[in-house]
């Protein structure tokens, strides 16, 4: 008891906690237990029946756990060889490997005021696998682009291997004045497949200078024009 063991998920590589199965002898006469063999992805923790001469409605009890060695569902048996007439005796195994989510530093960028239509300087986000197996990325890429966020240098497209890092840089070029905030979406193969990084900038348009700042005429004879003087005003925003 049970006939069936279902593990809650399970990050590939780690051990789950022990689940019991007990044996009980519901004969007139002691039973002799054989062997107690998990198959699978599944290991006893410890084993108190293996051996073991059980009295009549005596009970024994062995631990299970359940270590995934891929993503997915996992099934095993654990089979009972004993004495009785209908041996073996098996009780369904099962459980679910998955890949946890991959962090990131920072989590979120902000790029202050920005000159419409001027790239920004890029900043760079760090993504860390923190499976013990490798992590499979399909995706990095803003979910809206046409609000000017771009994502370049991306080196976690492909396989991050277990307990590595992988970076992208994210770069804004506003269309418009106003303040705009964005989503940079990563797509990989872990439990939750999509993660979000939120990124935020304004678009602003640059005062022009004015060269020069003042201007002398010297001593000019009332009622005469002066020479000409330039003033130079320009845009820097482009």
């Amino acid at each position: 008891s049970p006939l069936v063991l279902v593990f809650p998920q399970q990050e590939v590589g780690t051990t789950s906690t022990a689940k019991n199965v007990t044996l009980t002898n519901p004969n007139a006469s002691a039973l002799q237990i054989n062997t107690v063999t998990p198959s699978g992805d599944f290991t006893l923790s410890s084993d108190g029946c293996t051996g073991t001469l059980l009295a009549p409605a005596a009970n024994c009890v062995v631990s299970v756990v359940f270590t995934p060695s891929q993503t997915g569902t996992r099934p095993g048996t654990l089979t009972i060889v004993d004495a009785a007439a209908n041996v073996p005796q098996t009780v369904s195994l099962s459980g679910k490997g998955i890949l946890v989510k991959p962090t990131f530093s920072p989590t979120h960028l902000t790029f202050g005021n920005v000159p419409v239509d001027v790239p920004s300087a890029a900043q760079t986000i760090t993504s860390t696998n923190p499976n013990l197996v490798p992590l499979t990325v399909t995706s990095v890429a803003p979910s809206v682009p046409s609000v000017g966020f771009t994502v370049t240098n991306d080196t976690c497209i492909g396989t991050v291997a277990a307990g590595a890092t992988c970076t992208f840089d994210v770069t804004f070029t506003p269309s418009q004045t106003g303040f705009t905030t964005g989503t940079i979406i990563v797509t990989d193969n872990a439990v939750t497949p999509t993660q979000s990084i939120t990124v935020s900038g304004t678009g602003i348009i640059v005062t022009p200078t004015v060269s020069p700042t003042s201007l002398s005429f010297g001593r000019v004879q009332v009622g005469t024009i002066s020479g000409p003087q330039t003033v130079t005003l320009s845009n820097s925003s482009l």
